[in-house]
C-alpha cells in the first residue's frame, strides 16, 4: 500500500479539524493552526525549515509594518479632526453610511484592514450616539468595506501578500495591482449599492451600551470622606445644603462599620464619615471640589493632588480579569496608572464604600488618569474606554518635520522604484521611530502575537498542502 497516497486526504483532514476548532470556539486560532503544524511536524510531512520560513517572510513583516504604522498614525494625529472634516457633508444616516464605506474601502485598498477599522471605530460609534443610531447599523458595514477594499490591490489584505508570496516560492508570475484593480471595484461598488439600497434594512438595531448607562444615570455612585477639620463637622444633613442636591442626592453614610440608611435631614455629620452620593457625572466631581471639607478617598486624592487630572469613563469588559474583585483588591492605581473615582451599575443598586464593591461586567467607573492611562488599557484591555478628555498629542514642529521627511522618503521610493513593499515600509517605520512617533511600548502593545502566529502557520500549512 502507497501511505504518500493517502498524505493529501489526511492533510486536509487535519487542517479542516483545525477549522472545527476555531469555528466552534474550542480552541484559539493561533493554537488549533499549532496543534495542526506538530503532527504534520511529528509526521514528516512538513520540515522545522519550512515552518520557522514564516518569520522571515518579507510578506508577514509588511502586515506588521502597515498595522504599526497606522498605530503611529492614530496616536499622534488628532485623526478625529480629520473625520470631522471628511463627513462634515453626511447629515443623514445613507449619506454617512455612502460616505463612510467608500473612504474605509478606499483606504484599506492601501492599508491593512485591522487598523482601518481600529481609526475609524470610535468616530462611527460616536457620530451614530449624536444620531440616535445603533452601533451595529454603522460597524457591520465598516467591516464589509474594509473588507471589499482590501480586494483593490495586493497590499490590501494580508491574503493576497501571502499569496503573492506563495507564487513568488514557487516560481509563478506574481500578481500586479492591475491585476485586481477592475474585479476589486466592480466588487466594491456591487457591495456599496447593496448596503445603500437594500442592506442597511437588515442590519440588526442593538441599544447602544452608553444609551443604557444614561437611562440609569442617577446609579453612579461615588465615595466622599469628612476630613479633619472640615466646616461640615457638627452639622445635620439639611444646615450642610446635602438634602436637595442638583442632580445628585445623598445615598448612605458608612459611620465605622454601621451604616446610616436612609439619611435623615437631622442626621449629624462627624468626623471620618464616609459619605455615599448618586448622582450625575458632573454634578458629583463640582460637589466634591467644593470647599466644604469633603475629599475623595486617600487613593484618590493623593492622585488628584493638584486638581487637574483628566477624568474617563470606562466599561469592564466582559472577560476581564477584574470581573469578581473588590475595587481595593485590583492594584487599579499601580496597573492603570488611574484611579477609581465612581461606579455605575446598570439594573442594581451597588452600595457601600468604592473600595468594597465587587466589579461586574458591564460596571461603568469614572477615573482620574495620568499619562500612560491609554498604553495600559491597550496592553491589558480588561476595560473599554468610552468618554475621555483629550490625550496629548505631539508636538506640531516634531509632527511637522516626521512629514517633511516621509514625503521626500516617499518621493525617493517612487522615483527609484526597484524598491519592494518591505524596504519601502521599513524606511518609513524607521522615520517615525526616529521621530519618536512610535516607540518600543507603542510596538509592544500593537504587535499581536496571535496574529503573527496565525500568519505564519497558515504559510506553513499551505506548505504542507503544497508538499502533499
Amino acid at each position: 500500500m502507497n501511505v504518500s497516497a493517502f498524505a493529501p486526504y489526511f492533510v486536509l483532514l487535519v487542517i479542516g479539524a483545525a477549522f472545527f476548532l476555531i469555528y466552534r470556539n474550542i480552541l484559539r486560532p493561533s493554537v488549533s493552526l499549532l496543534i495542526a503544524v506538530i503532527i504534520f511536524l511529528v509526521l514528516g510531512i512538513l520540515t522545522p525549515d519550512q515552518v520557522l520560513s514564516g518569520f522571515a517572510n518579507d510578506k508577514i513583516a509588511s502586515i506588521l509594518l502597515l498595522i504599526l504604522l497606522a498605530a503611529g498614525l492614530r496616536k499622534n494625529f488628532n485623526i478625529e479632526l480629520w473625520f470631522n472634516r471628511i463627513f462634515s457633508a453626511a447629515t443623514s444616516y445613507k449619506k454617512f453610511l455612502f460616505q463612510m464605506m467608500s473612504q474605509a474601502a478606499l483606504v484599506s485598498s492601501v492599508i491593512n484592514n485591522a487598523p482601518v477599522v481600529a481609526l475609524l471605530t470610535p468616530y462611527v460609534v460616536e457620530w451614530g450616539k449624536k444620531h440616535r443610531i445603533s452601533p451595529s447599523k454603522l460597524l457591520i458595514p465598516l467591516s464589509f468595506s474594509t473588507i471589499m477594499g482590501g480586494m483593490l490591490t495586493i497590499i490590501g489584505t494580508s491574503t493576497t501578500l501571502l499569496l503573492n508570496g506563495f507564487l513568488t516560492s514557487n516560481n509563478i508570475e506574481n500578481i500586479k495591482n492591475g491585476d485586481l484593480l477592475f474585479l476589486g471595484s466592480l466588487v466594491v461598488v456591487t457591495g456599496l449599492l447593496f448596503f445603500i439600497l437594500f442592506g442597511h434594512r437588515l442590519l440588526p438595531d442593538h441599544k447602544d451600551l452608553i444609551d443604557t448607562f444614561s437611562s440609569n444615570k442617577n446609579d453612579f455612585l461615588v465615595e466622599a470622606q469628612v476630613k479633619t477639620g472640615s466646616k461640615l463637622l457638627g452639622k445635620t444633613i439639611s444646615e450642610a445644603s446635602l438634602r436637595n442636591l442638583r442632580g445628585g442626592y445623598l445615598v448612605e453614610i458608612i459611620r465605622e462599620d454601621n451604616i446610616v440608611r436612609p439619611v435623615s435631614p437631622e442626621e449629624v455629620i462627624k468626623e471620618n464619615d464616609s459619605l455615599i452620593f448618586a448622582g450625575e457625572k458632573d454634578t458629583i466631581l463640582e460637589l466634591i471640589n467644593q470647599e466644604k471639607g469633603l475629599q475623595l478617598p486617600e487613593h484618590v486624592s493623593e492622585f488628584n493632588e493638584n486638581g487637574s487630572s483628566p477624568v474617563a469613563e470606562c466599561v469592564i469588559s466582559v472577560q476581564s480579569s477584574l470581573v469578581g474583585k473588590k475595587v481595593k483588591d485590583t492594584d487599579f492605581r499601580q496597573r492603570y496608572e488611574a484611579a477609581i473615582v465612581a461606579i455605575q451599575r446598570d439594573g442594581e443598586r451597588v452600595q457601600g464604600k468604592i473600595g468594597e464593591i465587587k466589579l461586574v461586567p458591564g460596571d461603568l467607573l469614572l477615573v482620574f488618569f495620568g499619562e500612560s492611562f491609554f498604553e495600559r488599557v491597550d496592553l491589558y484591555r480588561d476595560i473599554h474606554i468610552i468618554s475621555h478628555q483629550n490625550k496629548t498629542q505631539s508636538s506640531g514642529r516634531r509632527l511637522a518635520a516626521a512629514m517633511i521627511t516621509i514625503l521626500v522618503a516617499i518621493i525617493f521610493l517612487f522615483i527609484y522604484g526597484h524598491f519592494t513593499l518591505f524596504p519601502s515600509l521599513l524606511i518609513i517605520f524607521s522615520i517615525m521611530v526616529a521621530y519618536g512617533l512610535i516607540s518600543s511600548s507603542d510596538i509592544k502593545r500593537e504587535l499581536d502575537l496571535h496574529l503573527v502566529a496565525i500568519l505564519v502557520f497558515s504559510l506553513a500549512l499551505g506548505n504542507a498542502i503544497i508538499s502533499t
